[in-house]
């Protein structure tokens, strides 16, 4: 669980992708099957049979979410979940989305009680498990946008300033990830920054 340059180390942990994202750290664990609780399986299914057809896409809970015809705010939220788990936790094929992971969703209805950081590091040690580097046709299914923002925020372009930042999740464009990576790529290769000394310290 490291981003390897070479001479140093990036810990991949849930101190850093809190301080990544943001998101609540401790709490209820996230699990896929949401153990303890009975009506996991039911609360999956009334989710999904508001959907046309199965895959769910990213793109239909989209639409869904611009209808806003909600009776109630529960679905709503498992919406506006399975959104954030589909597009920064666990991507798969063609943006269809892991429902099955709705089943936590009944132990506590308040995110803020529920470890997203966890969630977070058990799906990119998972993916990890699962991809085969040497297999072309092989896609790592983690959070690329957690590792590539904790390389973005940990180190600085070879020859290249900057300043630390305070809010990665917040500051990061796509736009601007392309711009670092191209500035990278022309000075010795995308992935080869110098590890800033304050994260170092942080991480000693």
């Amino acid at each position: 669980m490291e981003i390897n340059l070479g001479d140093r180390q990036i810990k991949v942990d849930k101190e850093g992708i809190r301080r990544i994202m943001g998101v609540p750290y401790g709490g209820i664990r996230v699990v896929r099957d949401a153990e303890g609780c009975a009506d996991a399986e039911k609360l999956v299914e009334t989710w999904k049979n508001r959907f046309v057809k199965v895959p769910i896409s990213c793109k239909n809970i989209v639409d869904k979410i611009i209808e806003n015809s909600y009776a109630d705010e529960e679905m709503f939220k498992m919406d506006f979940a399975m959104l954030f788990i589909a597009i920064m936790i666990a991507s798969k094929k063609n943006g269809h989305t892991m429902y099955t992971m709705l089943g936590w969703f009944c132990l506590s209805k308040e995110f803020r009680e529920h470890d997203w950081c966890q969630l977070i590091m058990d799906t990119i040690r998972l993916r990890k498990s699962d991809w085969d580097r040497s297999d072309r046709d092989s896609f790592f299914g983690g959070s690329l946008t957690v590792l590539v923002l904790l390389y973005l925020d940990s180190t600085t372009c070879p020859r290249l300033g900057g300043d630390r930042l305070e809010a990665p999740i917040s500051f990061w464009t796509k736009d601007m990830m392309s711009m670092r990576k191209d500035l990278e790529i022309r000075n010795g290769g995308f992935g080869l920054g110098d590890v800033r000394e304050l994260y170092a310290d942080d991480q000693e």
